[in-house]
């Protein structure tokens, strides 16, 4: 379910176009006109059991009524659109013909309001194990990818640095600790101004062997606070990623 806060509230708000179905991912043009997100509702009254790309445009304080995009979705998932400033779109899918379980891929937005069929930028952000949920940055200088199955991987899935090269992209960089964990580390997003990175791990409480056995009080606090290994944010100060060599 997508939420947000409206200025000057503190109360969390269910959006107008969520709250009945799983709704996720929600990444905003560059323009701040229109909004992608990924759900699992219907399509044209048919069940999906897959998560695909959905759009809602925002005029003032309205929304629209959510849109299928079709030519950004398939048969699999679709996750964690991103948009790079010159509009170039960023996106996961476990769509057949990749080059492993999940891939990033990217497309243009229209003048139409439509994309541009999706590309798999390949390799060397692309392998056979999966690559999911992709930050561009807005001017393009980097790509921050979440990808499991390497060898260097700390956990299930670590964060990845990639630099322009060419017409692609560079070598990958493993973000070292305490960026990565032996947890799952995704969902990387930039503040607006580009200050700050925030992304998702489940690190914490159940990752690592503690120093003494726990009572039932103290396993019933851990389990009720952040660090609970049930998928908290952080956030690091965005200069970290300039330095990644």
């Amino acid at each position: 379910t997508i939420v947000y806060l409206r200025p000057g509230s503190r109360t969390p708000e269910v959006a107008p176009f969520s709250g009945q179905y799983p709704d996720g991912d929600l990444a905003f043009t560059p323009d701040g006109k229109h909004a992608l997100f990924v759900s699992s509702r219907p399509v044209d009254g048919v069940a999906r059991t897959d998560t695909d790309v959905w759009m809602v445009d925002l005029a003032g304080t309205r929304w629209s009524a959510p849109r299928h995009v079709g030519e950004l979705s398939s048969p699999a998932d679709e996750w964690f659109p991103t948009f790079a400033s010159d509009g170039t779109l960023y996106f996961g899918s476990c769509r057949d013909g990749g080059q492993g379980g999940c891939d990033i891929y990217r497309s243009r937005l229209r003048d139409d309001g439509h994309f541009d069929p999706p590309v798999n930028v390949g390799a060397p952000v692309n392998t056979p194990g999966n690559e999911i949920e992709p930050l561009i940055a807005p001017d393009g200088r980097y790509l921050v990818v979440s990808a499991s199955g390497r060898p260097d991987s700390l956990g299930s899935y670590d964060l990845y640095l990639y630099r322009p090269e060419g017409a692609g992209w560079g070598a990958p960089h493993h973000l070292a600790e305490p960026l990565n964990s032996r947890g799952w580390d995704f969902g990387a997003r930039l503040s607006p101004d580009g200050r700050w990175l925030f992304f998702t791990s489940n690190r914490g409480f159940g990752s690592e062997p503690l120093p003494a056995p726990l009572t039932f009080d103290q396993l019933q606090r851990r389990l009720h606070a952040p660090g609970n290994g049930l998928r908290d944010i952080y956030v690091v100060d965005a200069r970290v990623l300039d330095g990644v060599r």
